[in-house]
């Protein structure tokens, strides 16, 4: 019989182990990334092979952490959807930050602050501009 004290354990367990987001995606399974910028409101696509990899391969070497519940929260800044080459959504959540993911019902943060949110910028400016 599991106790009050052994339930408290494994939720403090389950509750700081670490996230790993795209952990089971190849870079190569991802026909493209939508993305929905929250601060302009501009939706743009990613599809050149490079610029997936570097984006999953820079959230898949992200130990994250649960931060708190997100419910409620309102506000994007970038929203990304991956989708593989059947056009099915692979997976979905919002980088929020340089260290913080948003995928409901939690927030999670990564202490080194080193999401691409930088990179996503670039690319929108670029892919914004050029459409």
């Amino acid at each position: 019989m599991i106790t009050t004290i052994g339930v408290m354990m494994l939720g403090f367990i389950w509750w700081s182990s670490p996230v790993h987001f795209l952990k089971d995606v190849l870079p190569e399974e991802i026909s493209r990334i939508d993305v929905f910028d929250g601060s302009t409101g501009y939706q743009f696509q990613i599809e050149r092979p490079e610029e997936i990899e570097y984006i999953i391969s820079n959230i898949q070497n992200r130990e994250m952490r649960r931060e708190k519940v997100s419910l409620g929260y309102m506000g994007t800044s970038y929203r990304l959807t991956f989708l593989d080459t059947q056009d099915r959504v692979v997976e979905e959540f919002i980088v929020n930050h340089a260290e913080t993911i948003r995928k409901d019902p939690f927030f999670y943060t990564d202490a080194s602050a080193g999401l691409c949110v930088d990179y996503l910028e670039r690319l929108g400016e670029q892919l914004v501009k050029g459409q």
